[in-house]
């Protein structure tokens, strides 16, 4: 039930068939049905409608006067309310007074009829994660908002065709009202206002990006068509009223407020699925959209990421994410010894923090761009004899070979965190508890973050008698 209506009625629908149906009965409640159902209790109701394709044959689906139901779809992409029976039908109509919430969902197919019309005033029709695509009418092919209030929130509106005004929304009426947050509205087609055409009443359009043509009729009420970081198309008809960090590739708008930017192309990628519920356009590198409006609310974008990613929100319905930290390995430079001759201790710790008395051994320095744990590994420089592309070991053999230096790998190894930044460590001459011999040696370190690893560095020291 919904949340403040204790005895509201939550109706789930079962098959995708279209008809009156019998939410009494299990498999005949249709979406139809359902609304018929929710319509006949003066409580607001909540439809439930799974996953499918909801081909619907026969009249629209009609909320009735003083009706209020809310309808879930599953998700936009899997939840496709589609209209096929021609002619003038619609997928929803709204009688005076009524309300719909609609979400999660996908309105195609009307034919000559705006997909939602609301037939009347006192209306409330809400769309939250919706997709209107592929509708045709004379005016407000997605929707018609005459006598009413439209809100449309993380939607988007694409590919709707009007043969006159409005492709995607047509507002009439003076008491009319559309609200628009975090929607796309683009690829959309009309002789006038190919995205939103505002006959009369007021529209508000807050992080919108409107790639098509805006049209405010000249008999509206002054600043009846209000913009706030909102990329626009074009705009024709009386100029909007700027409320501030709107853009447009041109300069119809006659965008003058703080933070607008005019004759600036937004740079918008194609609409995708870009995350999110519902498609969008998202600006690309160098945008002028980008970091130029002021922040928030609203404190997501169209696909629910935070505002802001960088220094500022981004102009329209999308907030580009910031990179992901780059995966670099961590860097290890500067491995020496100071000095690199000294003699080995005979007991204690290889790696030691403080220099013992008297000095023995070195100071082994390195640095770390970032923590890091650092393996160490040595050799021992060792005389031998070429043999082909190896040095090896001397033999009587092999005495007259050319003679070479090995390096024969000591086993075992050492490992330390270490901060970022210069570290010091004593190094004591020492191996796995034994002294190590006089000669000469080759310490290798590899700093090692999580699974990325440096290569690694070297630093040649010798120990003396």
């Amino acid at each position: 039930m919904l949340p403040g209506t204790a005895s509201a009625a939550e109706f789930s629908v079962d098959t995708t068939a279209d008809g009156a149906g019998n939410c009494g009965v299990a498999g005949q409640c249709s979406l139809r049905a359902a609304i018929q159902a929710a319509n006949a209790t003066p409580e607001r109701d909540l439809v439930r409608v799974p996953a499918g394709t909801y081909d619907l044959t026969g009249q629209d689906l009609i909320v009735t006067m003083n009706d209020q139901v809310d309808v879930v779809g599953a998700d936009p992409r899997t939840t496709i309310l589609r209209e096929v029976s021609g002619g003038d039908g619609r997928v929803f109509l709204l009688e005076q007074n009524s309300a719909l919430g609609l979400s999660n969902a996908t309105v195609t197919g009307s034919r000559d009829a705006s997909a939602v019309l609301l037939f009347g005033g006192g209306i409330d029709f809400r769309a939250t994660n919706v997709t209107f695509a592929g509708n045709t009418a004379p005016k407000g092919a997605a929707i018609d908002g005459t006598g009413g209030a439209v809100t449309l929130e993380s939607s988007t509106l694409t590919a709707n065709t009007a043969a006159n005004q409005g492709g995607g929304v047509y507002l009439g009426g003076a008491a009319a009202t559309f609200a628009a947050v975090n929607t796309t509205i683009s690829g959309n087609q009309a002789p006038a206002g190919s995205g939103v055409y505002v006959d009369a009443g007021s529209a508000t359009l807050t992080h919108v990006t409107l790639a098509d043509g805006l049209f405010t009729d000249a008999g509206a009420t002054p600043g009846a068509t209000n913009l706030r970081a909102t990329i626009v198309g074009s705009c024709a008809g009386a100029a909007p009223s700027s409320l501030g960090s709107n853009l447009e590739p041109g300069t119809t708008c006659a965008l003058g407020a703080a933070g607008d930017r005019s004759g600036a192309d937004p740079l918008l990628g194609p609409l995708q699925d870009n995350g999110g519920l519902t498609a969008t356009r998202a600006p690309g590198p160098g945008s002028p959209a980008l970091d130029a409006a002021e922040c928030p609310p609203p404190a997501t974008d169209q696909r629910g990421v935070p505002r802001p990613q960088l220094a500022a929100c981004d102009i329209g319905a999308v907030e580009v994410a910031a990179p992901p930290p780059a995966l670099t390995a961590p860097a290890l430079t500067g491995l020496r010894f100071t000095p690199a001759r000294f003699r080995a201790a005979r007991r204690g710790p290889a790696l030691a923090s403080r220099r013992p008395r008297p000095p023995i051994g070195a100071t082994l320095r390195l640095r770390l761009d970032r923590s890091a744990s650092v393996r160490f590994t040595l050799r021992r420089r060792l005389s031998g004899r070429r043999a082909g592309r190896r040095c090896v070991r001397p033999t009587r053999r092999n005495r007259r070979a050319r003679r070479c230096t090995r390096q024969v790998k000591l086993r075992g190894a050492y490992a330390r965190t270490l901060p970022a930044g210069s570290s010091a460590l004593r190094f004591r001459g020492r191996w796995r508890g034994r002294r190590l011999r006089p000669g000469g040696y080759r310490l290798l370190a590899v700093a090692r973050d999580g699974a990325l690893a440096s290569g690694p560095a070297a630093a040649r020291f010798r120990i003396v008698r």
